[in-house]
């Protein structure tokens, strides 16, 4: 059985806040996602790494909130 999903992540979701510049930025490099049904990498099965520059998104840019 395959099952086709898509995950959208934003700039803001991968992004760290930074005390020194006081606003959400990114760290360049690649970051690994894993989507599965827990937290232990033997129920991680599917992963993609996204390549990302560095970048300064401004204090109301960081990630999402969560749904509740």
């Amino acid at each position: 059985m395959r099952i086709a999903g898509r995950l959208r992540l934003t700039p803001g979701d991968l992004a760290q806040w930074s005390d020194g510049a006081h606003t959400w930025v990114i760290a360049p490099g690649s970051y690994r996602v894993w989507v599965g049904d827990g937290s232990d990498v033997a129920h991680l099965p599917l992963s993609s790494t996204v390549p990302l520059a560095a970048a300064t998104l401004g204090v109301n840019s960081g990630p999402a909130p969560v749904a509740a």
